[in-house]
């Protein structure tokens, strides 16, 4: 004999838990009655839909970022267990030939200590990033002064200008006469090189943009150099790259009251010179029978290209070169014939500005990339850049911060940027620590657009990491301003950020 068996919607929790057949009697059960126990029933279903709206898909994906960080940073810590081990083994060995001072003025080794550059071999050893966010910066990414003068509270405050402004001003304005591609097919003026000025203008190149770019050999230069004065201006390589250093070197020792900088900027004769060929090689590059020497110039090179590029990337939307995505496989260079102070600081930078690429995608990454209520169109929006999202984020802000902090931590104490206000003691100490201000002032700057694009009460919380915001961009703006009263590789990215 066959039946088919009737079920309630909803059995109690008595009768699911024990397995036995509830009548669903209000407002309790026959076996409930029977077992004198209290009646309890779930009036939600075990399998509900989901009506956040897209909240639970966002805090699923701010748990992958907050993983792929995790990852990133034992990679890290692996580096800093490394640089401590290498510095113990030299405070042993004593300091190394490849560590001597740098003759650069005011660069040397303020403490007197060995100098212990930062392992680059330690750096060498590339983690699995495949789960990691690109260091490659976004397109159409948040964290431009264009982007900040179109919101809102912005417009209201200076007006109404293009998205587009810098790149519009950047533009229009034109090459120096002497670099102009008009120019270029009538042949340059004849120039005659001084042996006491070049030799002045060579020293101003490696005691100031040497140290920020340390993209030549000196020692290598110096043999070139020599064979350059004895032999003169011609349409060779070594002429070309020489008189490349002069322009420098030129541009270097101009003073900051100088006012035909624009209409005439120093240097511009050797580079009208170095300009035919510099064009002509730029077509072309023949990488067989590579020495070890030219793969190190090469790997210096390729780094200083990346620290460049993605300053410029940072404010302006611009064609991109497809370095950023090669980045991740590409060593960095020993640089073991460079001082304490250009080694260890020229490192900190590359390593740094990797992390703001992370930060950039972290935390303002495009839609197409992430379906983060937070990217895109959500800062233009306050109806969407609610409190509820800004908390879900604090977690991934502070693992950006302790990433920051070990990057801090991890420079040697030689080298160390003091982040206390006063003047730093040379010029590369500064850079480091501008760079750590730009870098804690965009993890929290999306707390101070929560709160300026929603007026109200706020968590405590929130109100604290806006403010770290505002001090990191005031320190930023405190220390910006004493490299940008003299020339420096950092003049225009240091001005508009």
């Amino acid at each position: 004999m066959s039946f088919n068996r009737k079920r309630v919607a909803l059995a109690c929790s008595f009768c699911r838990h024990r397995k036995r057949r509830c009548d669903a009697g209000k407002p309790r059960c026959r076996n409930c009655l029977e077992a004198e126990v209290e009646c309890h029933y779930d009036e939600m279903p075990s399998q509900r839909i989901d009506t956040s709206g897209g909240t639970r898909e966002i805090l699923h994906k701010l748990r992958h970022i907050e993983s792929a960080l995790d990852l990133h940073t034992r990679a890290v810590d692996a580096l800093s267990s490394e640089l401590q081990l290498r510095a113990a083994q030299e405070d042993v060995q004593g300091t190394s030939p490849n560590s001597h001072t740098s003759s650069v003025p005011g660069v040397g080794n303020r403490l007197n200590v060995p100098l212990t550059p930062w392992p680059s071999q330690a750096c060498d050893r590339q983690p699995d990033v495949s789960a990691l966010p690109p260091l490659e910066i976004p397109h159409k990414h948040k964290t431009s002064s264009s982007y900040l003068l179109g919101l809102p509270a912005m417009k209201a405050l200076v007006g109404d200008y293009p998205n587009d402004l810098f790149f519009l001003l950047e533009s229009k304005n034109p090459l120096p006469p002497q670099l102009s591609f008009e120019s270029l097919p009538s042949p340059a003026p004849p120039i005659r090189v001084d042996r006491e000025t070049a030799d002045c203008l060579v020293d101003s190149f490696f005691a100031t943009a040497h140290a920020n770019h340390p993209v030549l050999d000196e020692e290598s230069f110096r043999r070139i150099y020599l064979a350059f004065l004895d032999r003169g201006v011609d349409s060779s390589v070594e002429s070309a790259m020489c008189l490349s250093v002069l322009a420098v070197g030129a541009a270097s020792m101009v003073s900051p009251e100088t006012r035909d900088f624009s209409a005439s900027p120093p240097g511009m004769e050797f580079m009208q010179h170095a300009m035919p060929t510099l064009l002509s090689l730029s077509s072309c590059f023949d990488a067989r029978n590579e020495s070890a020497e030219s793969r190190e110039s090469t790997l210096r090179l390729v780094w200083s290209s990346f620290l460049v590029e993605c300053d410029r990337l940072a404010e302006l939307e611009l064609p991109r070169s497809g370095l950023q995505q090669l980045i991740d496989e590409t060593p960095l260079p020993s640089c073991s014939n460079l001082g304490g102070m250009i080694h260890t600081c020229f490192l900190a930078e590359t390593s740094i500005r990797r992390l703001l690429n992370r930060i950039h995608n972290s935390l303002y990454p495009s839609r197409k990339r992430y379906d983060l209520t937070l990217s895109s169109t959500s800062l233009m929006a306050p109806e969407e850049f609610s409190t509820q999202e800004i908390s879900s984020m604090m977690g991934v802000c502070d693992e950006l911060q302790r990433q920051l902090n070990l990057w801090y931590a991890s420079i040697p104490e030689a080298y160390r940027p003091s982040l206390v206000v006063g003047p730093a003691a040379n010029d590369r100490e500064a850079v480091l620590r501008i760079r750590y201000f730009a870098a804690r002032h965009i993890i929290y700057r999306p707390f101070v657009l929560n709160i300026s694009m929603n007026p109200g009460p706020h968590p405590e919380s929130i109100i604290e990491k806006a403010a770290l915001s505002i001090e990191s961009c005031r320190l930023y703006l405190q220390h910006a301003t004493v490299v940008l009263k003299k020339p420096s590789p950092y003049t225009w990215t240091f001005s508009l950020s």
